[in-house]
Parts: C-alpha cells; sequence; structure tokens
C-alpha cells in the first residue's frame, strides 16, 4: 500500500469536502480484500469525509464477524460471497434516515440496495459489482427485472460499482450502454479507472444516474489501497444533517 498516494486521496477528499459541507458524499471503491486494508478504511470514514460508501471485492465469508469491519458512527451492511473473490460491503452515516432493502437488490449481480431520505428526496444507492464471468444476457435479464422494480419506487436512483465493461471501448461496452439507453441512464465517470502493467488503462467503475439527479462534484483518483482501482465518488446537490461531535470532543 502507498502511504503517499493514500494521503493525497484523504487530503484530495478533505478539500473537496471542506467545499460542499452541507452537501453528500457517496463513493465506491474495488478494494480487492479488505482484510488487512480496514485501518485505512475506518480512518477515512472517521474524519467524515464520505457519508455513503460502498467497496467491492471484499473477499470475505461468515467466519469474519461484523465486529470485526464496524465504524463508529455508521451502519454496516454486507453481501459477502467467499474468501476468495467477489463480496460487498456498505458504510452509512448512522445519522442519517437510511436502511436496506434486499427486495430491490439483484437476482446475481453482487449488490446492496439502500434507501436514504435526504431533506425532502428519497434516495435509493446502489452499490454494485459485477462478476467478469457474467454473461451480457444474464446481466441483461437481472438488470431489466431489477431496474425496473427499482425506478418503479424512486425517482432518484444511484447505481455506483465495478460492472467490467470498459466504457473507454464502445464495442466492449455495448451492453451496458443499451442499458443506460433503456432506463435514461448517464455515466458520470468519465475517465479510466482501472490501471493494470499488462494492459491500457480502462473504465469499468461507473456512476449511473437517472438524468434528472443534481450533482456537484466527482471524484476519480487512486488511494495506494485498491490493487489496481481508483476510488470514485459524487457529491449530490442535497442538504445534510450536521454532523454532532464525538462525545470525546464535547
Amino acid at each position: 500500500m502507498s502511504v503517499l498516494r493514500l494521503n493525497a486521496w484523504k487530503r484530495n477528499l478533505q478539500r473537496l469536502h471542506m467545499s460542499f459541507t452541507s452537501n453528500l458524499m457517496c463513493g465506491y471503491l474495488n478494494i480487492n480484500s479488505i482484510r488487512h486494508k480496514f485501518e485505512s478504511i475506518k480512518d477515512l470514514l472517521h474524519r467524515n469525509l464520505v457519508d455513503i460508501l460502498f467497496l467491492s471485492e471484499t473477499e470475505i465469508d461468515e467466519s469474519f464477524p461484523n465486529a470485526q469491519f464496524c465504524v463508529d458512527n455508521f451502519t454496516m451492511w454486507r453481501a459477502d460471497r467467499n474468501q476468495q473473490s467477489g463480496g460487498l460491503i456498505a458504510y452509512v452515516r448512522s445519522d442519517l434516515a437510511a436502511d436496506r432493502k434486499i427486495q430491490l437488490e439483484f437476482s446475481d449481480v453482487e449488490s446492496i440496495g439502500i434507501e436514504a431520505v435526504i431533506g425532502n428526496k428519497k434516495w435509493f444507492f446502489c452499490g454494485i459489482y459485477k462478476p467478469p464471468s457474467m454473461s451480457d444476457d444474464h446481466f441483461s435479464t437481472d438488470c431489466t427485472k431489477t431496474i425496473d422494480k427499482i425506478i418503479s419506487k424512486y425517482d432518484n436512483y444511484i447505481f455506483i460499482g465495478d460492472f467490467n465493461y470498459n466504457m473507454l471501448n464502445c464495442d466492449k461496452s455495448a451492453m451496458i450502454r443499451e442499458i443506460c439507453d433503456i432506463f435514461n441512464l448517464k455515466n458520470i465517470i468519465k475517465k479510466a479507472t482501472c490501471f493494470t502493467k499488462i494492459a491500457k488503462a480502462t473504465l469499468l467503475d461507473l456512476i449511473l444516474m437517472n438524468h434528472d439527479c443534481d450533482f456537484k462534484k466527482i471524484c476519480n483518483f487512486g488511494t495506494g489501497i485498491s490493487d489496481v482501482h481508483n476510488f470514485i465518488s459524487v457529491q449530490l446537490n442535497c442538504d445534510l444533517p450536521k454532523i454532532l461531535p464525538k462525545k470525546e470532543d464535547l
């Protein structure tokens, strides 16, 4: 883990947070195993730099207790696969009116769906990890069925995660582009998010929003935590409750 990149990431988020302290920040990172990286995530959340955070490829199972990954003042939800691959964790500020909606999660695409009431609006946030081995037909069927249910219940919705479609290549991203066209979604991440030594940079980590969603700032930069993936986030134009000082600060 690169300490310099990690510190730069936190400084960048700090500057952004200082500019728009009342706006919700929703972030995502393909962490590629949380076991030995949790302290960095815990520190990020303790600094109140992200309000909703999704992590994918957590690579844990039921043998890892919830207490190992809890963070004070945040609610946590898990969707584990196994210790070798996959899995998701979601963290949401505990003072937000939020709840997991398992009935609105994808059947086979790994996901965690969260309803949150912010100001006078109800939002649906969905963290996603699509395994590279999933076929286009399988993905399309799951998306169509699930997104249909979500948009029938919510006016504001965000799908954030590693879709494993390279949006820098029109041919290789034809399926996700078709899904966006069908459901009037826009991807707001435009530059590469995945960097390996053996291939060209790719844009796999996406934030898909309905076109009416209003946002202010987007982040897309390396963290020193994930092996090859950037952290991505969006700052929404909606008012948050003020963070109460911790007991030790009073």
